[in-house]
């Protein structure tokens, strides 16, 4: 089956679903390296060093009891 394509301005429009990575399909790409040091920098300024350890510890508590309230739940539904 062909399907016919909408063009604009001399160019073929096609949906967001037929764009590769390459063409800009998708908005943020892969984080590499030098992002996440931009990242880190951008952290460290804003909450200080001293605190770095002291947020690092929330964020663990956070994932742990989210981690564990998900498999509660999954537990329940199997039982």
């Amino acid at each position: 089956m062909v399907q016919s394509r909408l063009v604009r301005g001399g160019r073929e429009v096609r949906s967001p679903a037929e764009v590769t990575p390459a063409e800009g399909g998708h908005m943020f790409g892969r984080v590499g390296l030098p992002e996440m040091i931009i990242i880190l920098l951008i952290v460290v300024v804003i909450f200080g060093a001293n605190r770095l350890p002291e947020l690092g510890r929330g964020i663990g508590k956070g994932l742990r009891n989210f981690k564990d309230a998900t498999r509660e739940g999954i537990d329940d539904d199997k039982s």
